[in-house]
């Protein structure tokens, strides 16, 4: 059985497999619109209740301000930069991104660069918040 260290709980690092669909540049056959689906693995540092209350107040404050949609996108931006440590291989899939002729490693770069693409930002939040809450949390209740 895995032990913890009660104080590394609270910044406890885990991974997370990300499947992102995006629009293709290519029409099928009767006209219908393409997808492309890419697959890689998000390593994330779990965000301590107290700085998650935080941020949610901060970007409900902007909003209630009358703070630009941009205002709004760039602290949430932020948000999810604290808390996505890095980009992984899917171990079942090829690793989705290049730079240049080779495989792009994963840096607070590519990671910025990759959270300004809005289908993958979104899909990483969404993973991230269904692994902090909804199933997961079903799944210690059961037990």
């Amino acid at each position: 059985m895995k032990k913890f260290q009660i104080s590394a709980l609270q910044q406890r690092q885990f991974k997370a497999p990300v499947t992102v669909k995006l629009a293709s540049d290519e029409v099928g056959k009767k006209g219908e619109m393409q997808y492309d689906t890419i697959h890689f693995v998000v390593r994330f540092r779990s965000v301590p209740g107290d700085e998650a209350r935080k941020n949610l107040l901060r970007v409900e404050e902007l909003r209630n301000q009358g703070n630009s949609l941009e205002e709004v996108l760039t602290e949430s931006l932020n948000q999810s930069k604290s808390y996505v440590l890095g980009i992984e291989k899917h171990p079942e899939h090829p690793f989705p991104f290049l730079d240049g002729e080779n495989d792009a490693e994963s840096s607070p770069e590519l990671i910025e660069q990759l959270l300004n693409v809005r289908e993958i930002r979104e899909a990483i939040e969404k993973t991230y918040g269904e692994a902090r809450s909804g199933e997961l949390l079903a799944k210690n209740a059961k037990k």
